[in-house]
């Protein structure tokens, strides 16, 4: 379906994503790192609402 296609991944998604890239020992340091810059980012917010 178009829709499906077009949706952006939540937050929680691009977690998971980020996690899982963390935890790869296959991905070079500079995969790793970007990942967890990227989970920094989306951690944040969640942070900063307490």
């Amino acid at each position: 379906d178009l829709m499906e296609k077009l949706k952006m991944p939540s937050d929680a998604d691009l977690m998971k994503v980020a996690i899982a890239d963390l935890n790869n020992s296959s991905l070079s340091f500079d995969e790793r790192y970007r990942a967890l810059n990227e989970l920094l980012i989306l951690v944040e917010p969640i942070d900063n609402a307490n």
